[in-house]
């Protein structure tokens, strides 16, 4: 009975700090496996979406990734920005005009490069597909977002209908119910 206890003890010791390592994993930055399988999808959708050609996407992508480096690194320094204003606020310390203004300057970095992207992806682009490409991110990210939240790509948790959408079950009208005042379908 006592070397079970002590194996169930030393099996414990060891899934606890790895269990740590994984939950650390987690709730940090992504993985560089998971930033791959993210980038990937989202170049698959956007390609679909757009229907490019083979020589668009040969000329697309490579302008694409490096605008897409460009305005993380200027989102990033918005954030350090962001954080050394709070820590001065926090702190009482340190010059928080500067650190404001440094916030405000980062900011419209980052706006003036969200700004341009038309102008950059036109370089390879018909204007049609660059108009597409930003709505298809949006939708993107939409997407993205709503799978955080546990909702399929139309914004519907699993299981769950829209109120007022009219899908069978959800116990509004027209949700093809006798009674309801609407025909079925």
């Amino acid at each position: 009975m006592k070397k079970i206890i002590v194996s169930a003890l030393m099996c414990a010791m060891l899934l606890v700090p790895s269990y740590g390592a994984f939950a650390q994993n987690h709730r940090g930055k992504p993985s560089p496996e998971k930033k791959e399988s993210m980038r990937a999808e989202r170049e698959a959708y956007l390609t679909e979406q757009l229907e490019l050609t083979q020589e668009e996407a040969d000329a697309f992508w490579p302008v694409f990734r490096d605008f897409q480096n460009k305005r993380h690194e200027a989102f990033r320094a918005q954030m350090d920005a962001l954080k050394a204003l709070k820590e001065g606020l926090d702190s009482g310390s340190g010059n928080i005009e500067a650190l404001l203004q440094a916030y405000l300057d980062a900011k419209s970095n980052v706006d003036a490069l969200s700004a341009s992207a038309p102008t950059v992806y036109g370089s390879v682009l018909p204007a049609a597909k660059v108009a597409k490409l930003i709505v298809s991110e949006e939708g993107f990210r939409h997407r993205q977002i709503n799978r955080l939240g546990g909702q399929d790509d139309n914004g519907d948790r699993p299981g769950k209908g829209r109120p007022g959408k009219g899908r069978p079950g959800d116990g509004h009208p027209g949700d093809g119910r006798p009674g309801d005042g609407r025909p079925g379908r």
